[in-house]
């Protein structure tokens, strides 16, 4: 079962960068862990001032067969945040992030492994974005836009920001190198050997150099 990054090169192709998301960012500080601990407080708060929490329920319904199936379902935001960090810890595991001078490569998953391949001709537009935690933590999130689809007069981005590096190291130097790499191999693929502008040699070990 080709399962690894290193299963799916072609025997010519060169690992240009490779690496995996910041951990604690990745799995405790990333945007969705930190929605559901904030509505986790104000949810148990807001039980506690009513006087419904499932404590209080489990006690006042303790007669009641039904009593502690509701104040365990009460609990429910905190099972869906727990849930959630398990399920972050096991994918860390599989993600790992690649480029080559071919190709991007993203591995993830969680029980299964899926492998998206996205191809330099496919990418419009790359950037950098960089939140507020991953500032603290000196990291950041590069996203590759692709698949833009005519719609009226107007083109859409139908793939905006699906395929991305999160919470990488040094994101702007990846960001530096990966858009040299690209127009390189652009350049081979759409300007080829003497069609090719002086202003570009094409990617240096490339098949198309003079």
């Amino acid at each position: 079962m080709k399962d690894k990054i290193e299963d799916i090169l072609d025997s010519d192709e060169t690992v240009i960068w490779r690496g995996k998301p910041d951990n604690i960012c990745f799995i405790i500080f990333n945007r969705s862990i930190i929605m559901m601990v904030i509505f986790n407080f104000i949810w148990f708060g807001t039980l506690n001032k009513t006087g419904f929490s499932p404590l209080n329920m489990a006690k006042a319904f303790s007669e009641q067969s039904g009593g502690v199936i509701v104040g365990l379902l009460l609990l429910t935001p905190l099972y869906l945040l727990v849930f959630t960090l398990i399920k972050n810890i096991l994918e860390y595991f599989v993600i790992e992030y690649a480029y080559t001078d071919k190709r991007i490569i993203i591995r993830r998953g969680v029980i299964g492994v899926d492998i998206s391949i996205v191809e330099y001709t496919k990418v419009n537009d790359i950037k950098v974005n960089i939140s507020l935690i991953e500032k603290f933590l000196n990291v950041g999130t590069v996203i590759f836009d692709e698949e833009w689809v005519r719609s009226g007069d107007d083109r859409v981005n139908i793939n905006a920001g699906k395929d991305r590096f999160l919470y990488i190291k040094d994101p702007y130097e990846i960001l530096k190198s990966f858009k040299t790499v690209a127009f390189d191999i652009k350049t081979d693929i759409y300007y080829p050997n003497n069609l090719r502008p002086d202003i570009n040699k094409g990617y240096k070990g490339g098949k198309n150099e003079k």
